[in-house]
């Protein structure tokens, strides 16, 4: 092989090897782009409470209804910022939950208003919603109502007020809708073992957790 050859030949062989070498660059300078872009949009529980959509994923089961609700409770009163649209939306998404006659008791306008100004309350208060839990799948009672499936969910709420804490507890009724969702119709304020300590009543956001 003469040297002209031999040193076309290396100059191929070094060219083939930059374009590798560059092509595999490339490929991981592109990798790590799209991961750090990954990590720098994370969706929050605000954004997936805020966008949840019933219509195609509403809980199926009468403690999945009140675990949901209970988010947007959270969200509500645990110290979350909020803007005015994020208030509406709330009330509009924890509406869609409420059975039609509960709805009806509690209108669009009127349920958002009560809810920013219980959320101002907490604020001004320095009040926060610590903690949330439902009871166990086998503890939700099953019966009828006037000819309707209900259930009954009950539900505890950890609540801090300045240095001090407290403990509420409530259960819920649900109302099976005409398309198998379960929607909640009131609740009613127990003790610790689910005895009622006031007649049952329509949620209005200024009596979730007293």
């Amino acid at each position: 092989m003469s040297a002209r050859r031999t040193a076309r030949t290396v100059i191929l062989v070094l060219i083939c090897a930059c374009i590798v070498v560059g092509y595999y660059t490339y490929l991981d300078r592109t990798t790590s782009e799209k991961a750090n872009n990954s990590e720098n949009v994370r969706i929050t529980e605000k954004d997936r409470l805020l966008t949840m959509d019933f219509e195609k994923n509403y809980p199926p089961t009468p403690r999945e209804v009140i675990k949901v609700y209970n988010r947007y409770l959270n969200l509500c009163f645990g110290g979350s910022k909020l803007s005015s649209k994020d208030i509406k939306t709330l009330a509009g998404k924890i509406r869609q939950m409420m059975d039609p006659k509960l709805a009806d008791a509690n209108p669009a306008d009127d349920y958002e208003r009560s809810l920013s100004q219980e959320i101002k309350e907490y604020t001004s208060r320095k009040t926060k919603m610590i903690s949330t839990d439902v009871c166990d799948t086998s503890d939700v009672i099953y019966g009828k109502l006037d000819g309707s499936d209900v259930a009954y969910v009950r539900a505890t709420y950890s609540i801090k007020e300045a240095s001090s804490y407290q403990r509420t507890f409530q259960r819920f009724i649900l109302r099976m809708d005409d398309k198998d969702h379960w929607k909640i119709v009131g609740f009613e304020l127990t003790d610790a073992d689910g005895n009622p300590l006031a007649q049952g009543h329509v949620i209005k956001a200024g009596e979730k957790t007293k």
